[in-house]
């Protein structure tokens, strides 16, 4: 799917792992290739860049 995101544009892609309890988010440079991921753990709030000043506290995506 990373691939075809990637290919098609789409500017964030979130990979959630939930028994890890991690989440890697891929976004999109200037040659519209993915960068490293940034990773955030399930005690963290993670931002969405396309969204304006939005985070999510990653507590509530992992809570059980």
């Amino acid at each position: 799917k990373r691939d075809l995101y990637e290919r098609h544009g789409v500017q964030e892609y979130w990979l959630v792992d939930y028994n890890e309890k991690t989440v890697e988010v891929y976004l999109l440079n200037e040659e519209n290739l993915y960068q490293k991921p940034a990773v955030y753990l399930k005690e963290e709030e993670a931002p969405i860049r396309t969204l304006d000043d939005f985070q999510i506290n990653l507590s509530y995506v992992f809570k059980e």
